[in-house]
């Protein structure tokens, strides 16, 4: 029986086999490793368009002197803020931090005047907790207007 017979031996097959399983894993490997890294990635993009468009509300609504002076904010809900740690310092001349609190929602008494002491600069720090963090501080000064 020295002829030859066509086809693969049980060898050839489970070799193929052992080849094709792991280029299987290696490939599904690196897909399950780029899923994960687009989602962070996502949930970072997501935080951080939060944090920075709560930072221009604060910037734009701070021109107010007043708004300032109460470290206030119009038409910003607390569920805009919902997972944001928001600290608020006044800064004085010297730079140093004179006191610290938090933002207040809504501006009942915007139009009267706060007898708070004059800060000519407010720090800002907004951050999302957790994995990956989002964070932004911002340094605003006193308006005019």
């Amino acid at each position: 029986m020295n002829r030859r017979q066509s086809g693969l031996t049980l060898v050839e097959l489970l070799i193929a086999l052992t080849l094709l399983a792991l280029l299987v894993v290696s490939v599904t490997g690196t897909l399950v490793l780029a899923f994960r890294m687009n989602r962070a990635s996502g949930i970072q993009i997501r935080d951080t368009s939060r944090v920075l468009a709560v930072a221009e509300q604060v910037r734009g609504q701070w021109r107010d002197a007043r708004r300032y002076d109460a470290q206030c904010l119009q038409g910003v809900t607390a569920q805009n803020l919902e997972g944001l740690e928001v600290k608020v310092e006044a800064l004085g001349w010297d730079l140093a931090v004179k006191e610290s609190g938090g933002l207040v929602l809504g501006c009942p008494g915007a139009d009267e005047k706060v007898d708070a002491e004059f800060r000519p600069l407010k720090r800002v720090t907004l951050v999302v907790p957790g994995e990956p963090q989002a964070s932004l501080v911002l340094e605003v000064a006193r308006g005019t207007e």
